[in-house]
């Protein structure tokens, strides 16, 4: 992860971001319940993600992804918020892009 964190923040800063921070977020969750003393549910979830966020040229720009395998999500989240940042200063409009 400390990987994928740096290279978004190098990409972002070759893009032209004059600011860039990236955050990642891993939630582990375990949910219990009970009835009359005894176990109805229990369950657990895990979920992980990244996203950062850059200024450039005057504009906001952010891109977030739970896909981290290099083929699949990493590799194109690195550049998208430098551009919607740039797209942004250039229109001068909010833009927002799903992964």
């Amino acid at each position: 992860m400390y990987d994928l964190a740096t290279a978004a923040l190098d990409t972002a800063k070759i893009r032209g971001a004059s600011y860039a921070d990236v955050r990642v977020m891993h939630l582990r969750q375990r949910d219990l319940t009970t009835k009359n003393g005894r176990v109805g549910t229990l369950a657990q979830s895990e979920s992980i993600g990244i996203g950062i966020r850059v200024l450039a040229n005057g504009a906001w720009g952010f891109a977030s992804t739970d896909r981290l395998t290099p083929r699949e999500g990493a590799s194109r989240f690195r550049g998208y918020s430098a551009r919607i940042a740039a797209c942004a200063a250039a229109t001068r409009a909010w833009t927002s892009r799903s992964l």
